[in-house]
């Protein structure tokens, strides 16, 4: 059940990791379908968000850097928070398109699935789940299910979701 209080946030997009544009473009439009069904909408912007606008930076990267690089599980992405309170979600692209090619999944499902999960860290689910795009390592079935464009949130993730947008003061 959807409440009346709008929940929404800006994505603002930098492609430093030389994906193609029509898979960022699949992925995109799969983010939004994915937390639009959580009660959250998500709007893509080219541009820099307003100031008082609640806003995060989602940067497709070619690799993961430092420490990550020695992790073998299926860590496709990290989620950070600046200084200045403003949310970074980060994705290491070749590990997607490798997971996606090992699991036999479209690239775009994949890509998107992992921006959910790095942009669900920064908007009230900070751990991980048992189940769902929350979960720490998928597995095969996770993957699966994202081919199917239905890897999304647990209704406890949708519930820790929504409370914490709803109690987190805009910028």
């Amino acid at each position: 059940m959807l409440h009346a209080v709008s929940l929404a946030v800006v994505l603002q997009l930098s492609n430093l990791s030389g994906a193609p544009a029509a898979v960022v473009s699949s992925a995109q439009a799969e983010v939004v379908r994915v937390y639009a069904a959580a009660g959250v909408s998500m709007e893509w912007t080219s541009e820099a968000p307003a100031a008082n606008v609640r806003s995060i930076h989602v940067v497709l990267v070619p690799l993961e850097s430092g420490d990550l690089r020695r992790i073998a599980d299926t860590v496709m992405g990290a989620a950070v928070w600046t200084p200045l309170g403003r949310g970074l979600a980060y994705v290491f692209y070749r590990r997607v398109e490798d997971h996606a090619a090992l699991h036999n999944a479209p690239p775009e499902r994949v890509l998107a699935s992992a921006v959910v999960h790095e942009l669900g860290h920064l908007l009230g689910t900070r751990g991980h789940s048992p189940t769902g795009v929350m979960r720490a390592c998928w597995r095969d079935s996770e993957f699966r299910k994202a081919a199917a464009g239905v890897l999304g949130f647990s209704a406890r993730d949708v519930a820790i979701l929504r409370a914490g947008m709803e109690n987190k003061p805009r910028p």
